[in-house]
């Protein structure tokens, strides 16, 4: 009768139905209502109607005891069900890094205590705010919260995060203020580069997703339009107002509807702490959501998600599965990582490569054979400088000038790779590294940083003036004429010996499209350096798909020899610019692209150091 009752309840709102064939999902809209209801039904051809599964009730509070014995719940059947999740999972060959310092709270003290082994803890993942006054261990401090850690002088979130352990039986936790003496550059360093080892060894991370530094605290009260409310004239049908769905990759943050729901996943250190963690619990404005490297549970059941499903499977969940069984080729791997953790938030620029060091920990086991300079990579170092400000550089941000020009880190903006770009030009030669690391390699700083490159220099400044004028006007030669002589040496039979003689000619090559590193002239934009002069320096290319041929903008650095990068290019001729579908429009558009890569490689070459 239940099921009648809520058929019935249905199909009195009902405005719309539609069948989702690709997902196995019906929806159902109701009219003269905004979203305060969906439905996932599963169709069946002996039931019109089934509920898969019915959502759940909110206590109200996230401090409440349903809270934690749904959490207690979702951790049991995440350790003993869970294959991927088991903490030794992927890295049996390594042994176990304990952090150098953890939060004892067994007793009703707290107390800062060293060289803790084989103890359960948790991490705790925060923000700290803009004007952070939360307690922090320091070389005057340091034996006097190996003592006793003052209760009252723990932040909201700190007492929370505590509670939340003790109830959840867990008696260590490591907080970063605390457990990092922030005054000794030695010991930050030493910590920073054991990230990694810290997350990934802690039984679980308790995230405050919700909150925008420590005054906020844990907990929340769900806002009672997401509580459950009996529909009038029914014993057993209730309704609220849809959750906010959390997001389920990195890039989601730009979407109006996620802006300011989730102020930690806006934070360039969390990234790591996220993607290493074995299983996290985010508490949120409204419920708290766990998330492993096999599923997602929340507590209204709105945000559920099995990632073993293929369906709804997304490599960048965080805490998804460990980088080292990503079925991804290294390199990409680390262009999307990049591209994710770029557009984050950091208060202290030098923390740049720091607040990445765990993850590049964690790559290098992928790339043993492999060099890591500055976020970038010996072996793939020529691809790898082809990084590209997107969408576009923020103004009046400088170059980091800790960083090389050509390392992504010197930018402060989000950047990325086409990915489609996978060769590189013979006639481009790397003939000279000059790199000094200091400190671990992953930590990204370096004493010394030089390319020496042979290549093609093409000078800039014509290029430039042409890529402006044609951002405004068409180009004086048009495309059919170009295709119709293409046609005709196609026809008659152009050896490959004779197409650097053909049609296409050097100085008919144009930049397509150009993103500038940075903006810190009012007369420059994003397409647009405020100087042209240099040279573009042509390193990859892709002539299966796209037909991109892309380098970068180089410019003599002032009082020196060297070079230094200011932007991004990509070459193209006028008969690359209208690809046809058509057989003999492909073969012309095929042919093109090869006689543009062979006229590049065919230029005169020098020698350039970049820095």
């Amino acid at each position: 009768m239940a099921e009648l009752r809520l058929c019935s309840l249905f199909a009195k709102g009902m405005d719309f139905f539609r069948h989702i064939y690709s997902e196995g999902l019906s929806r159902l809209l109701f009219h003269s209502i905004p979203t305060v209801l969906i439905v996932d039904a599963l169709g069946r051809e002996d039931n019109p109607l089934r509920i898969s599964r019915f959502r759940n009730h909110l206590p109200g509070t996230t401090h409440s005891e349903t809270t934690i014995a749904t959490i207690q719940s979702w951790i049991e059947e995440c350790a003993t069900t869970h294959e991927k999740c088991s903490r030794q999972i992927g890295h049996a060959h390594r042994p176990v890094v304990y952090p150098k310092r953890l939060l004892d709270l067994n007793e009703g003290a707290v107390i800062l205590r060293e060289n803790i082994q084989h103890e359960q803890y948790a991490c705790l993942s925060h923000c700290w705010g803009a004007n952070s006054s939360i307690v922090k261990t320091t070389t005057q401090n340091l034996d006097k919260l190996m003592t006793q850690v003052p209760w009252d002088h723990l932040t909201a979130t700190f007492q929370d995060a505590i509670v939340i352990c003790r109830r959840l039986g867990i008696y260590y936790l490591w907080i970063d203020s605390l457990c990092i003496i922030q005054d000794s550059d030695d010991d930050w360093k030493d910590q920073a580069a054991q990230m990694a080892d810290i997350y990934e060894n802690a039984f679980a991370t308790v995230a405050v997703t919700k909150s925008r530094d420590g005054s906020e605290g844990c907990f929340a009260e769900t806002d009672a339009k997401y509580l459950s409310k009996l529909v009038p004239g029914y014993q057993d049908i209730y309704v609220r107002q849809e959750l906010p769905r959390f997001p389920s990759h990195w890039t989601e943050f730009d979407l109006p509807e996620q802006k300011g729901q989730w102020p930690l996943l806006n934070r360039a250190w969390v990234y790591q702490e996220m993607r290493l963690s074995s299983r996290v619990l985010h508490f949120c404005a409204e419920e708290v959501v766990l998330l492993c490297r096999t599923a997602r549970r929340s507590e209204s059941g709105c945000n559920d998600d099995n990632f073993v499903d293929g369906r709804n499977f997304k490599a960048t969940q965080y805490s998804s599965i460990p980088y080292w069984t990503l079925q991804e080729k290294p390199r990409l791997l680390w262009y999307r990582t990049v591209q994710e953790y770029s557009r984050l938030q950091l208060t202290f620029e030098s923390d740049k490569m720091a607040a990445l060091a765990g993850l590049t920990q964690r790559l290098e086991s992928l790339r043993s054979d492999d060099r890591y300079m500055v976020g970038l990579w010996e072996r793939s170092l020529l691809l790898d400088l082809l990084w590209m400000v997107w969408p576009s550089p923020t103004p009046g941000r400088p170059r980091i000038a800790r960083y090389p020009s050509w390392s992504w880190a010197s930018v402060n903006s989000q950047v990325m790779w086409e990915h489609t770009v996978e060769s590189t030009f013979q006639s481009v030669l790397i003939r000279e590294i000059r790199f000094v690391s200091y400190g671990p390699a992953c930590m990204g700083e370096s004493s010394e940083a030089a390319i020496s490159l042979e290549a093609p220099l093409m000078d800039a400044s014509p290029l430039l003036a042409t890529f402006r004028n044609r951002r405004t006007t068409r180009a004086d030669r048009s495309t059919d004429t170009i295709a119709a002589n293409l046609m005709q040496n196609i026809v008659g039979g152009v050896s490959r010996s004779s197409r650097q003689q053909s049609h296409i000619q050097a100085d008919e090559l144009f930049i397509s499209d150009y993103k500038v590193d940075c903006i810190t002239h009012e007369s420059a934009t994003s397409h647009n350096p405020s100087d042209s002069s240099g040279y573009v320096i042509l390193l990859g290319f892709d002539t299966k798909i796209n037909a991109i041929f892309a380098g970068i903008h180089v410019r003599r650095k002032c009082g020196s020899d060297c070079y230094e990068r200011v932007g991004h290019v990509q070459i193209s001729h006028q008969s690359l610019e209208q690809r046809r579908l058509d057989t003999q429009a492909r073969t012309m558009w095929d042919y093109s692209s090869i006689s543009v890569k062979e006229i590049i490689e065919g230029l005169p070459t020098s020698t350039i150091m970049l820095v």
